[in-house]
């Protein structure tokens, strides 16, 4: 599971578009560059965690951007409702 502080600071980045390209399918360095998490904690995740849009290509690791966008929307949503209660 990702730390509370991770997300929080997720939830404050917006996910750009890289060299003016949207592009589909993102790598965990990309991930970690675009979020502020460290490409290994995103391979860690990828690995580990299976609500994280992700999957093998080969020996590879790629994340979906749009699954991306909203899985940070589902944390960002499930850390606004711990602070509430």
């Amino acid at each position: 599971m990702v730390s509370l502080g991770i997300i929080n600071q997720v939830c404050s980045t917006e996910i750009k578009k890289e060299n003016g390209m949207d592009k589909i399918l993102l790598t965990p360095r990309e991930v970690g560059k675009i979020t502020g998490i460290s490409a290994n904690t995103i391979r860690k995740m990828c690995k580990d965690d299976p609500e994280f849009p992700s999957f093998m290509n080969g020996s590879h690791h790629k994340i979906s951007r749009a699954g991306l966008e909203m899985w940070v929307e589902q944390q960002c949503q499930k850390v606004q409702s711990l602070k509430r209660a």
